[in-house]
C-alpha cells in the first residue's frame, strides 16, 4: 500500500507527456500573459523539465525562446542553491546574482555571509566577479571564517595600476599572507606596472611575504625612481638589507625631496653607514624640520661631537620636536659641559623644553646649589621654576612653604601641583596650609580636595561655598560634602531635592539611595518622567535601593498604575522597577503593556509573568500569543521551562492559540509556531498542512517539527517535497522522511545521489545514518 502511494505521489509531480514541450513553445508566444504562465509552469515542474529546457536552449529555432529557456535553467539552478534564510532578506537574490549592479551584489554578500555554511560556495564564486568592490566584500566575509581561497584573485586586483580601495585590499591580503606563494608573488611583481610593484613590495615587507628584490631593482629605484619608489627601496634596505645597494643611498642626501633625505639618513643610521661629517653638519641646518631631527639622531648614533655648536643653535629651533631632540643630543654628546647649556635653557624656555631640561638636570650633582637662590628670588616665575625643579629632585612635600607665599599666582601653582599628586606621601599635609588662603578659589580647591580625602574637620569651612554665586562652585561643594555620608550629608541631600536645578537634585537622589532613605519615594516617582533623563535615572536608583532593602507594595502599586501614562526612558525605568520587585499584584498592568506593544523589555516581562503565575502560567502566556513574532518567541522560551514543571497545564488554551497562529498571514508567526510546537511536544493536527505552505521556511520548519514529534501522518506530504526548489526544504524532507518512514530509504538515497546542490548533498551524506553514508 505504501509503495503504491509513493509511486503515485512521485508520478503526480511529473508533467504529462508533451506538456513541457508545449510550455516551452509558449515561451515564444506574442502574448506576455501566455509567456508568464508557461514560465510559471516550467518553474513548478522543477528538474523534471530540465532535459527539455536544455535541449531547447541549444537547438530551438527561435533565438528568443532559446534565451528564455537558458535563463529559466540558470535561474532554477541558482535558486536550488539558495536557502530560504537568504531569500527572506533578499527576495531578488537570484536576479541580483545573475545581473545585479555591483552595489546590489555587495549588499547581497552581507546577507549570504549570515548563512555562511550554506553559501560559502556562492561567496567563493563571487570572488571571481569582475568588480573589485564585490571581490573585496566577499573576501572580507570569507576571511572572517578563516577561508583565504580568495587571496590569489584579490592579489591580481592589488597589483593593477588602478586598484580601487587598495588600502582595504592590503589589509585583507596581510591577513591571508600564508595563502600567497612565492611564485604568485613573483609573477604578479613581474606583470605589474610601477604603482602595482610599489604596493606589492609594501605588502611583502609588512606581511613578511617571500618576495625577493634584486640589487639591480633596488639600485634602479634609488638612482632613477620616483619619490615613492626611492622611499620604498630605503625601507627595504633598513628592514631586509642589501649591501650591494647601499652605495646608492648617500647621494640621496642632496635630493630636493625632504622626505627622501630623511629616509636616506634613517637608512644610513640603521645600516651603520657613516655619511661625510660636512654633509651631516649641513643637514642639521636643513630647512625641513624632519631632516634636521633625523640629522640630530644620526649625529648621536655616529658620535659626531663636532656638531655640538650646531646643536646649541638648535636649542632655539622654532619646531618643538627638533628642540627636544637637540636637548637630548646635547646632553649625550656634550657630557658635563652641556649641563650649563641645559641650565640656561631651563631658566629661559617654557613648556616641553623646560620640562625636558629639568628631567635631565635632576641628577646633576650641582642642581641643589643652583636652585636654592631661585627659591627666594623676587621674580614669581623664577621661584616657580626653582620649586618645580626641587619637586622633581625631592617630592611635593617641599611645596608646603608656598602656602605663605606673597604672590597668589605662586600659591595657585603650588596647589595645582599638589592636587595633581594627591596620592603622593606628604601631599595632604602640604595642602592643609592652603585651606585658609585669603583667595576664595585657592581656599575652595584646597577644602574640596581635603573633604574628598575624608578630612571631616574641614567640612564646615566648605559649607559656605554652597551659597556661592558661581554654579560650578556650588555643585562641586555639594558633591564633595555628600561624599562624607554623615548626618550633614543626609540633610544636604534632602535640601538639594527642593532645588530647581535638576543636576543638583540628581546628586541628592544618589546620596539618599546610598543611605537607604525612604522618605521621598513619591517625589522620586514623579521625577522618573522629568525631561532630564539623568535625573530620572538618579530617581530610579533611589527607588531601586529602597525597594531592594525592603519591599513596599504601595510604591509598587503607584509605579504599576502609572505605566500607561509614561513613555520613553521614564516608562523603561518604571517598568524595570516593577519587574524587578513585583510579586504578582502587578500582573494586569504588565500584561496590558505587553499586549499594547509598548513594553520596553518584553522578554523580561514574560519571564516575570511566568514566575508570578506558577501553574496558571501556560494559560496566561497563551493569551499573549498573536501577531507579534518577537513577543511570541519570548513566550515560547518561557513555555519550554514551564511545561517541564506543569506538562498538562493550559492545554486547551495552547491548542486554541496555536490553531490561530498556524493560519496567520505572517510567515514569521507561522514558522515560529511550528518550531515551538515541535520544541514543546505539542502534536497539533494543523501542523500537517503547513508541510505544503507557500513559504519554504514554514515548510522546512513543519517537516522538522513532524520529525521531532514522530508525526507519521505528515509523511505523505513530506514525500512530495523531496525535490523542492528550496535546498533547506530538501534537507528537512529527506531527514524527516527517513525518521518517520525508514522503509523509504531507497527513495531518499536516490534523491541524494541525484542532488545537484553541493552543500545539500554533503549535509545529507553526513547526516543520513546507515548505508546512505
Amino acid at each position: 500500500m505504501l509503495v503504491t502511494l509513493t509511486v503515485a505521489v512521485l508520478c503526480s509531480l511529473l508533467p504529462e507527456g508533451g506538456q513541457v514541450g508545449r510550455w516551452i513553445e509558449n515561451l515564444g508566444h506574442d502574448n506576455p500573459a501566455v509567456r508568464n504562465e508557461a514560465s510559471f509552469h516550467l518553474k513548478a515542474a522543477g528538474r523534471a523539465a530540465w532535459p527539455d529546457l536544455e535541449a531547447a536552449a541549444e537547438n530551438h529555432p527561435d533565438l528568443e525562446t532559446r534565451a528564455r529557456c537558458r535563463e529559466l535553467l540558470e535561474n532554477s539552478r541558482l535558486r536550488r542553491r539558495l536557502p530560504w534564510r537568504v531569500l527572506d532578506e533578499a527576495p531578488n537574490a537570484v536576479a541580483t546574482l545573475r545581473g545585479g549592479t555591483g552595489t546590489e551584489r555587495v549588499a547581497l554578500i552581507r546577507i549570504l555571509a549570515r548563512a555562511y555554511e550554506e553559501t560559502a560556495d556562492l561567496l567563493l564564486d563571487l570572488t571571481q566577479d569582475p568588480d573589485p568592490e564585490v571581490v573585496i566584500a566577499a573576501a572580507e566575509y570569507l576571511q572572517e571564517r578563516r577561508n583565504s581561497d580568495w587571496a590569489p584573485r584579490l592579489l591580481q586586483f592589488y597589483a593593477a595600476e588602478d586598484c580601487p580601495r587598495h588600502g582595504r585590499a592590503y589589509e585583507l591580503l596581510t591577513m591571508a599572507a600564508n595563502r600567497l606563494g612565492t611564485e604568485e608573488l613573483h609573477r604578479s611583481f613581474s606583470e605589474a606596472g610601477p604603482r602595482g610593484r610599489v604596493r606589492l613590495v609594501q605588502l611583502s615587507m609588512n606581511a613578511s611575504l617571500p618576495l625577493a628584490l634584486s640589487p639591480t631593482v633596488l639600485r634602479g629605484w634609488l638612482d632613477a625612481g620616483d619619490s615613492a619608489e626611492r622611499r620604498l627601496a630605503l625601507q627595504w634596505l633598513r628592514e631586509r638589507g642589501c649591501p650591494a645597494a647601499l652605495p646608492g643611498v648617500e647621494p640621496l642626501l642632496s635630493n630636493p625631496d625632504a622626505e627622501v633625505v630623511a629616509e636616506a639618513l634613517a637608512t644610513l643610521r640603521a645600516c651603520g653607514w657613516k655619511p661625510a661629517a660636512d654633509s651631516l653638519e649641513a643637514l642639521l641646518s636643513h630647512e625641513d624640520p624632519s631632516v634636521r631631527e633625523e640629522a640630530i639622531k644620526a649625529a648621536v648614533a655616529f658620535d659626531e661631537s663636532g656638531c655640538l655648536p650646531v646643536l646649541r643653535r638648535l636649542l632655539q629651533d622654532p619646531v618643538m620636536s627638533v628642540r627636544q631632540s637637540a636637548i637630548n643630543a646635547l646632553s649625550t654628546l656634550g657630557g658635563a659641559a652641556a649641563k650649563e647649556d641645559l641650565w640656561a635653557l631651563f631658566l629661559r624656555d617654557s613648556g616641553e623644553s623646560r620640562d625636558t631640561a629639568a628631567t635631565l638636570l635632576r641628577g646633576w650633582p650641582e642642581v641643589m646649589g643652583r636652585l636654592r637662590p631661585l627659591l627666594t628670588d623676587p621674580d614669581p616665575d623664577r621661584r616657580i621654576r626653582g620649586y618645580d625643579l626641587w619637586v622633581r629632585v625631592d617630592s611635593v612635600r617641599v611645596l608646603a612653604p608656598l602656602a605663605k607665599d606673597r604672590e597668589g599666582l605662586v600659591r595657585q601653582w603650588a596647589l595645582q601641583q599638589l592636587l595633581r599628586r594627591q596620592e603622593t606621601p606628604g601631599a595632604a599635609e602640604a595642602m592643609e596650609g592652603f585651606a585658609d588662603d585669603a583667595i576664595d578659589s585657592i581656599r575652595f580647591d584646597a577644602l574640596r580636595a581635603l573633604v574628598r580625602m575624608d578630612k571631616r574637620d574641614r567640612a564646615a569651612a566648605l559649607e559656605p561655598f554652597l551659597a556661592s554665586p558661581d554654579y560650578s562652585v556650588r555643585f562641586e561643594a555639594a558633591e564633595a560634602l555628600l561624599t562624607l555620608r554623615d548626618e550633614r550629608a543626609q540633610t544636604l541631600a534632602r535640601r538639594l531635592l527642593q532645588d530647581a536645578d535638576a543636576p543638583l537634585r540628581r546628586l541628592g537622589y544618589f546620596a539618599l539611595a546610598d543611605r537607604n532613605d525612604r522618605e521621598v519615594a513619591d517625589r522620586a516617582i514623579r521625577e522618573l518622567s522629568d525631561p532630564d533623563g539623568r535625573l530620572g535615572s538618579a530617581a530610579a536608583k533611589y527607588l531601586r535601593q529602597m525597594l531592594s532593602a525592603k519591599r513596599d507594595d504601595a510604591v509598587l502599586a503607584r509605579l504599576a498604575s502609572g505605566l500607561d501614562r509614561l513613555d520613553g526612558e521614564a516608562l523603561e525605568l518604571a517598568f524595570t522597577l516593577v519587574l524587578e520587585h513585583g510579586e504578582g499584584k502587578e500582573t494586569a498592568a504588565v500584561r496590558a503593556l505587553l499586549l499594547s506593544g509598548r513594553a520596553p523589555r518584553p522578554d523580561r516581562a514574560v519571564r516575570a509573568l511566568a514566575d508570578w503565575s506558577a501553574e496558571q502560567a501556560p494559560a496566561l502566556l497563551a493569551g499573549l500569543l498573536g501577531a507579534d513574532a518577537s513577543l511570541n518567541e519570548s513566550v515560547y522560551a518561557r513555555l519550554r521551562e514551564i511545561r517541564k514543571r506543569y506538562p498538562d497545564a493550559g492545554r486547551a488554551e495552547l491548542a486554541a492559540a496555536f490553531d490561530r497562529l498556524f493560519m496567520d498571514g505572517d510567515r514569521r508567526v507561522r514558522r515560529g509556531a511550528v518550531q515551538a510546537a515541535g520544541d514543546l511536544g505539542l502534536p497539533f493536527e494543523g501542523l500537517i498542512a503547513l508541510v505544503d505552505d507557500r513559504e519554504p521556511s514554514v515548510r522546512s520548519a513543519a517537516m522538522t517539527a513532524a520529525r521531532t514529534l514522530s508525526f507519521g501522518a505528515a509523511a505523505p506530504r513530506i514525500l512530495g517535497r523531496l525535490d523542492d526548489d528550496d535546498p533547506d526544504v530538501r534537507v528537512s524532507a529527506a531527514l524527516s522522511l527517513l525518521a518517520l518512514r525508514p522503509m523509504q530509504r531507497p527513495v531518499v538515497e536516490r534523491q541524494i545521489a541525484g542532488e545537484d546542490c553541493a552543500w545539500v548533498k554533503r549535509r545529507l551524506e553526513l547526516s543520513t545514518p546507515g548505508p546512505a553514508k
